[in-house]
């Protein structure tokens, strides 16, 4: 239950800090609000958790800064829109009626459970293509073919088979009503590529929401579906060996064009409703030469097989301040619970002066850690650019000193991804303690920055397409757990520690990379606990905030953050929610309203 310290003010048009923190996932929340010139508290409250994690998710974790006007609303440049409740909240305030802002801060009422079956966050995910007409031409470029009798086409209509695309249905694909002029917009806009997908919708309404196409993700499995177009032209080659199609038939078409160096072009719409079943899939080539998937325990996925072979020098760099509680069980674990054979374990300590820590560093020492120091103040990029210029390894593993491993093979499995040419930083999956998500990969534009996708989900969740469990490409992924070659490392200056000495370093690392033709990627496979931010605290206490925003703007205005669309997610997700929405849509809206060539 919220209480309140009793010195709530009016409030007047300005600038206001607001800061948010909690010590552990479930504990109380103390929030203050303070003008930002003199930080001095005109409202402070704590109460227990807020239950609407999409408020939580982003104001407990990143806390802002917002301007008024009349508190009527907040400046999206430096405060994201979605501060909906806070902005009423902040209402109630000026009316000198904290208690009303407490029970909007700290709903007793309000559950998760609530929130999302309330459809708070839910949207009419057909609304774009409700506003689409379709002409007579663009009726005739999308044409369903039966599965059972896939060679039948009609000779009448493929004097165009350039232009027209082609899905085949085992009487279990329906589609909207706008999806011919969908298809013809994307066609035309992309050059007529050879495969098209688009979002579809299962059987009961449910989204299926998938990403710009991923190759690392398409060999495991199937996230395209039922729900992908074939240019006519290639449909025809494609089947010049007569063959009886199937789901895995059509995976192995779409394999045998990327294998060929084409792309699919994902189309973000929901254009089909299907509920047919993902595939069992077969082992299909990509361009990852050294590595290989093979069965695993659930038909419709497959797993990566991790070869042993040569190590290279890895180099683990982990930067400290005091902070003994986490900085033990992060170091025993790399040094007991760690298989791979080649390591080099450099703890890097920036001042600290806790003399249990510094005994403990002293012990380390002994057994083969090595301890350098870093006698200035704190700068993130500056600590880990230090010790990667005194390291000896061919690959850097940047480590907060609040990761705990958990399984023996972890660095193996980014070593191996992170050898590869055209890959630069690789993240693992990363848990709270309580076993849910802390990152499965960071989404650039989230909430005008970045944020980390399925925040404080069930790490075993298999909704969503299997994005938790499945190795993916990403835009960016964080430096609490970040392996690199040294090579790729060095080309792009390491991390900025002029601009960016502590907050969203990491995220810049990996676009720079990326700018370089270099892949970010999500390793799945690798997970260990990080218990966020234990170590140096809260990164908006008052003596930080100011170097925070400062980095924030650098950060928007240096990539072009506010507009960028990052390829991983889809408009239809809230880009300012990093826990995915379960989306829905109305199944009448599709019907079989396309010819059949077959018939």
């Amino acid at each position: 239950m919220a209480k309140n310290n009793g010195n709530a003010r009016t409030l007047q048009a300005g600038w206001y800090h607001i800061k948010a923190s909690a010590t552990e996932l479930e504990s109380t929340v103390n929030i203050r609000l303070a003008q930002e010139s003199s930080l001095v508290p005109l409202v402070e409250t704590s109460g227990d958790w807020l239950p609407n994690l999409r408020y939580r998710g982003y104001f407990f974790t990143t806390g802002g800064v917002l301007h008024t006007e009349g508190l009527k609303t907040a400046d999206v440049e430096r405060f994201p829109a979605w501060q909906v409740r806070l902005r009423t909240a902040l209402r109630e305030a000026r009316k000198k009626r904290p208690a009303a802002m407490l029970s909007l801060l700290f709903s007793s009422t309000q559950t998760l459970s609530d929130y999302h079956q309330s459809g708070c966050h839910q949207r009419d995910v057909l609304a774009s293509l409700s506003a689409l007409s379709v002409t007579r031409e663009q009726q005739d470029s999308l044409l369903i073919v039966d599965g059972a009798q896939p060679e039948r086409l009609n000779p009448a209509m493929t004097s165009d088979a350039t232009r027209r695309y082609i899905i085949v249905s085992f009487d279990d694909i329906c589609l909207h009503p706008a999806a011919p002029a969908a298809i013809a917009q994307a066609a035309h806009r992309n050059g007529f590529p050879p495969i098209l997908y688009s979002q579809h919708v299962g059987a009961s309404g449910e989204c299926v929401v998938k990403p710009e196409f991923d190759p690392v993700f398409f060999a495991t499995y199937d996230f395209i579906g039922p729900a992908v177009f074939f240019r006519e032209d290639l449909y025809q080659t494609l089947l010049a060996t007569p063959c009886k199609l199937s789901a895995l038939s059509l995976y192995q078409m779409v394999a045998k064009q990327i294998s060929a160096g084409e792309t699919p072009v994902r189309i973000d719409e929901f254009l089909v409703m299907s509920g047919r079943q993902a595939t069992v899939l077969s082992e299909v080539s990509t361009h990852y030469q050294t590595m290989k998937t093979e069965a695993s325990d659930t038909a419709a996925l497959r797993q990566w097989h991790y070869p042993v072979t040569d190590a290279p020098l890895v180099s683990v760099i982990v930067p400290t301040y005091n902070g003994l509680n986490v900085l033990r069980p992060c170091i025993e674990s790399l040094l007991t619970a760690t298989s791979y054979p080649n390591t080099e374990i450099i703890v890097i300590d920036n001042n600290s002066d806790d003399k249990d820590t510094l005994n403990y560093l002293s012990s380390v020492a002994t057994r083969g850690v090595r301890v350098i120091r870093y006698p200035y103040p704190f700068n993130y990029s500056a600590i880990n650019n230090f010790a990667a210029s005194k390291a000896n390894g061919d690959v850097l593993c940047l480590l907060n000193n609040d990761v705990e491993v958990i399984e023996p093979d972890w660095l193996n499995k980014m070593v191996c991804w992170a050898r590869l040419s055209d890959v630069g930083a690789v993240g693992a999956k990363l848990l709270y303690g309580s076993g849910r998500i802390q990152h499965a990969g960071v989404v650039v534009g989230m909430g005008n920055a970045a944020g980390h996708l399925h925040r404080l989900e069930e790490h075993e969740q298999t909704h969503h397409g299997h994005r938790i469990s499945q190795n993916q490409m990403m835009t960016a992924v964080t430096a609490a757990c970040l392996v690199v070659e040294r090579t790729k490392f060095d080309k792009v200056g390491g991390l900025d520690e002029k601009h960016l000495a502590v907050a969203y370093n990491d995220i810049d690392l990996c676009l720079k990379l990326n700018q370089c033709g270099y892949q970010t990627l999500y390793c799945a496979d690798a997970v260990l606990y990080h218990h966020e931010s234990v170590s140096r605290g809260d990164d908006l206490s008052d003596d930080k905030i100011k170097r925070y925003m400062r980095e924030l703007r650098y950060f928007q205005k240096n990539w072009r953050v506010k507009q960028l669309k990052d390829r991983t997610v889809s408009k239809h997700w809230d880009r300012h929610m990093e826990r995915v929405p379960k989306l829905t849509a109305p199944v009448d809206a599709f019907t079989c309203s396309v010819e059949k060539l077959s018939s």
